[in-house]
């Protein structure tokens, strides 16, 4: 073979490996760095006689969990997530925690969370630098605004994990008052 015929034999190769590689990670899912962000929200309630926090935001499409509760978000493979939480009740009432485990069930849950669990997940309002979990799962949300009402949970999804989160308000005219809720996050990891 002549030197020409080998470097186009070469180049044709190369060519073959990087649409190959290419079309592998289209449908595989994507690689490390490609990933789009979806926006979804929750919307809560304060309702009932005694008080209860009732989501009236369904589940996503695709929930996998077993009652479908209502609030269940599915972050997809590939994807991270922008999750708005807003209060929509009197403003008798406001956001003073997150609690976040991760676990298969709600029975299994573990709320003792490593650097990686951790990492993934950071609640936000309008440029305030996000708020990670601490290591037992808890955001202090009192942080972002002692009457907090609407905040964003951003959720990067570098780990395939079912994660519990727990939202607590209370009263604000009586502090002590406070009642939680605690759907499901479904993340399919990006990796």
């Amino acid at each position: 073979m002549r030197s020409r015929d080998h470097l186009l034999l070469i180049a044709v190769v190369l060519i073959s490996v990087i649409v190959t590689v290419s079309c592998d990670m289209k449908l595989n899912g994507g690689g490390v760095g490609t990933y789009s962000e979806i926006e979804s929200s929750v919307d809560l309630h304060v309702v009932g006689n005694p008080k209860r926090l009732k989501v009236i935001t369904g589940p996503m499409p695709g929930c996998k969990a077993a009652t479908k509760p209502n609030g269940c978000i599915v972050v997809p493979r590939t994807d991270t997530a922008k999750i708005n939480f807003e209060l929509k009740t009197s403003p008798d009432w406001h956001f003073t925690k997150m609690v976040i485990c991760k676990g298969d069930t709600k029975d299994s849950q573990d709320c003792d969370l490593d650097l990686m669990d951790r990492a993934q997940f950071d609640a936000r309002t309008g440029n305030v630098p996000g708020i990670n979990p601490d290591a037992k799962g808890v955001i202090d949300l009192t942080s972002l605004s002692p009457t907090l009402t609407e905040f964003n949970l951003h959720d990067e999804n570098v780990k395939a994990q079912d994660y519990f989160y727990t939202l607590w308000v209370c009263d604000t005219d009586d502090p002590e008052n406070c009642i939680p809720t605690d759907p499901p996050i479904e993340n399919g990891g990006r990796h």
